[in-house]
């Protein structure tokens, strides 16, 4: 079980991008250009939800005694884990799409834009490699993290022994040269993300020393800097200083947050949208469109809730009977 400070983090993390998205991807909605300003920044969130990805993973593997040989078994609870709410969420999207055409478009020389082969390359994250568009905004990382998950499973007999500082610098370097030839799998771009919350994972299970933890921090902290960009450079540093130091903030609010997070961060634009244009249809008065922007909110985070409740926890319970054979 993680604990509550990591998901505190997660719930943070889910809220900021949230936020980003209702309010500087919504054709300025609240029509106010401070609230764009500030919101701008949520969308760093989805680098906080990386590492912490990156420190959960690693660390769940570790205290399961995870072996090379142990991979379908890891795969199939991923899959188990992850994708009954991503095919709720597509099934969910498709349904919109066929009542927005009959209701609206039908008849209007509109052609409904969704194909079959679309959709089925949703199904296994391979939207990069076709000239086919992700059909939610935050489905790339979920492409990204499914990546990771083979990349992980892979590597980890190298991640966990005493040399690993030597392997994280040497996949480090081999992933940047990568993004640049493989420019498709994103997972190379943001591995160093990743590779924040796998080292703060190996230094608690004494797989890293301190002072090779402190050296290999210092070097992908450099390489953040620049490769990727200043902002992603200051949150990893204070998403990194925040696992060290290790205490939970008390906020009940976003501990309710993170352990809905992944059903959040799913269908948040899926639900969230589709209200707002109805909303943006009915009035632009600023009182109404706050009013409706908190109850939006409220209603995303309610249907999360049940989402995950009667769908993402029965499936987490039949994957964590799957145990890994050593």
């Amino acid at each position: 079980m993680e604990n509550r400070m990591i998901t505190e983090l997660r719930g943070f993390s889910a809220l900021s991008v949230m936020l980003f998205h209702f309010v500087c991807v919504s054709n300025n909605y609240l029509k106010s250009e401070f609230l764009m300003d500030v919101f701008d920044y949520g969308k760093l969130g989805v680098q906080v939800f990386f590492i912490i990805s990156g420190f959960i993973l690693f660390d769940s593997l570790f205290k399961s005694e995870y072996r090379l040989k142990n991979m379908p078994a890891f795969i199939l609870k991923r899959i188990i884990r992850i994708e009954p709410p991503y095919i709720l969420s597509l099934v969910l999207i498709i349904f919109i799409a066929f009542i927005k055409f009959s209701l609206f478009e039908h008849g209007n020389g509109n052609e409904i834009t969704l194909t079959v082969n679309q959709i089925i390359s949703h199904l296994g994250y391979v939207i990069p490699f076709t000239h086919f568009n992700w059909l939610s905004i935050v489905y790339w990382t979920l492409a990204i993290e499914f990546q990771f998950y083979f990349l992980l499973a892979i590597l980890f007999p190298l991640f966990s022994k005493k040399y690993s500082v030597y392997a994280n610098i040497c996949f480090l370097i081999t992933c940047i040269i990568l993004s640049n030839q493989l420019p498709e799998v994103e997972l190379f771009k943001w591995f160093p993300i990743f590779l924040l919350g796998i080292m703060k994972a190996q230094f608690d299970h004494k797989v890293l020393t301190i002072r090779d933890y402190v050296i290999s921090l210092g070097i992908v902290l450099t390489m953040i800097f620049y490769t990727l960009d200043i902002t992603t450079f200051i949150v990893g540093t204070l998403v990194t200083m925040v696992l060290n130091i290790n205490k939970e903030l008390k906020l009940n609010s976003l501990r309710f947050l993170g352990k809905i997070s992944y059903s959040l961060y799913l269908f948040h634009t899926i639900i969230g949208f589709l209200l707002i244009n109805v909303c943006l249809k009915i009035s632009d008065n600023y009182v109404f469109r706050f009013s409706s922007f908190i109850l939006i909110s409220s209603v995303v985070i309610w249907i999360s809730y049940l989402i995950n409740n009667y769908v993402e926890i029965p499936f987490k319970k039949i994957a964590s009977n799957i145990k890994f054979k050593n």
